[in-house]
């Protein structure tokens, strides 16, 4: 790695909103690991002093010569451009590493071209190269653990709560439903052990990610019911940070009673998966 302050300088991230996809093949782009609000505060946290949100409708057309010179050096002022060894930029991909290096050579900054990471994985055999496609299978499949050993941080969704048909406080087990975007990445339906942070508060919470089928509902939630918590949610930014894998799979039940009695084996499972401690 780089010590950018050893070295005098001041470390910057350049990233794109939307995804290229969004706007190249709409019906091809994935869906999102974090929201642009959320990458930015995890960079904040890693140190950037500088981060570059580039609008990449307006970038698209850019020939990969002109976004070095206009967007490296003329935005961001580059003095050493460090990049992954597949690393693509430009009209059409064009750009390589390469073209980097070359162009860097008669502009006067430097290039370090940086394998990709691996990771040993459980459900793989040997060593796996981490790629935002392999943890959106893994949050698709409902392995978030593994997910999270990829990130290096719990998977997490953000929203806003929401009122929803009060089904869950009429059996006794109140939940906060959560406005998430249609654009992020969302777990296999099924109940999940997570941190729930409101207003900078940690509570654990069982989470529900699915359609109820016991009910007949068709619409797809997600629900976090957080324990020894009472109060008023509606209209607040939750922030769900998911421990382990998931817990169970959502199925449907005979009855309300024994899906109550499902719950109540859930809750005492997330109770020992999240301890005592926040």
């Amino acid at each position: 790695m780089i010590d950018a302050a050893k070295s005098g300088l001041t470390p910057a991230v350049a990233t794109f909103d939307p995804h290229p996809l969004e706007v190249l093949a709409p019906q091809r782009a994935p869906k999102m690991l974090t929201s642009i609000e959320h990458r930015l505060q995890i960079l904040e946290e890693l140190g950037m002093g500088v981060v570059g949100v580039m609008p990449f409708p307006k970038i698209r057309k850019m020939q990969a010569e002109q976004f070095t010179t206009e967007v490296l050096l003329g935005r961001l002022k580059a003095k050493l451009v460090v990049v992954g060894e597949n690393f693509q930029f430009g009209r059409g991909g064009a750009g390589s590493p390469e073209t980097l290096r070359r162009v860097g050579m008669q502009q006067g900054f430097g290039v370090k071209v940086v394998d990709l990471l691996t990771k040993r994985s459980v459900h793989d055999r040997g060593e796996i190269p981490i790629t935002s496609s392999r943890i959106r299978r893994c949050v698709a499949e409902g392995y978030t653990a593994q997910a999270a050993r990829l990130l290096g941080r719990p998977f997490e969704l953000r929203g806003t709560v929401i009122e929803g048909d009060r089904r869950g406080r009429e059996l006794g087990i109140p939940t906060a439903n959560l406005d998430i975007p249609s654009r992020m990445s969302l777990p296999a339906n099924g109940i999940y052990a997570a941190w729930a942070e409101v207003d900078a508060q940690a509570h654990r919470a069982a989470l529900n990610v699915g359609v109820r089928p016991t009910f007949g509902e068709g619409r797809l939630i997600v629900e976090a019911h957080l324990l020894d918590f009472s109060g008023d949610l509606y209209g607040r930014e939750m922030r769900l940070r998911f421990i382990g894998d998931r817990i169970r799979p959502e199925i449907a039940y005979g009855s309300v009673d024994e899906l109550l009695a499902q719950v109540d084996k859930d809750i005492v499972e997330v109770r020992r998966l999240l301890g005592a401690g926040g």
